[in-house]
């Protein structure tokens, strides 16, 4: 059994078929919405791999509502429509940062919102998902911290920073962020 991320994971359940050849083609073809994921090594073998043994598994957060939101916990959150982009916009956050942007900020329409137990499970999933998507600029991600501040997050040499987001040139380790 292959893990493979979740987007990946999501687009084989929608589109796997019984020939695995047609599977890739699909798969690598511009457009596809997974074929900048596979222009990495690692991702692209993964892929492949989990197409052949036809046997791969994902991990999906747990799924909540805007009203089961946690001081305590970390969320996901998903918004529709928050940028001039086609993708989602994407917040990783704790519970009050996110209910802030969910809530009062007044931009976008909640797509989906996924809660983790513990920091730890935030930062693995923001890792994974900043690595898989760090050639797809068109999909904004950002970092809530605790006292409001947005962050761009990105991976360097396999650590994952945080950026101002309206200060490039300044960042810092994740673990230097109080979320």
């Amino acid at each position: 059994m292959v893990y493979v991320h979740r987007f990946l994971g999501k687009w084989l359940d929608k589109n796997m078929t019984t020939n695995k050849a047609e599977t890739l083609q699909k798969g690598l073809a511009l457009g596809s919405g997974i074929d900048d994921y596979l222009k990495q090594i690692e991702v692209r073998r993964r892929f492949t791999l989990a197409v052949e043994q036809e046997n791969y598994f994902y991990t999906v957060p747990k799924e909540v509502s805007i009203g089961d939101v946690r001081a305590d916990r970390y969320y996901r959150l998903e918004i529709k429509d928050y940028e001039s982009v086609a993708a989602n916009t994407v917040f990783y956050g704790n519970g009050t940062s996110i209910l802030v942007k969910a809530l009062f900020e007044g931009k976008g329409e909640v797509v989906c919102l996924y809660e983790y137990e513990t920091l730890d499970l935030l930062i693995e999933d923001l890792r994974e998902e900043v690595a898989i998507t760090f050639s797809c600029i068109y999909k904004p991600c950002y970092v809530l911290a605790s006292n409001f501040e947005e962050f761009k997050p990105i991976l360097d040499l396999g650590k994952l920073y945080c950026q101002y987001a309206h200060a490039p040139s300044y960042r810092k380790l994740i673990a230097e962020v109080d979320i």
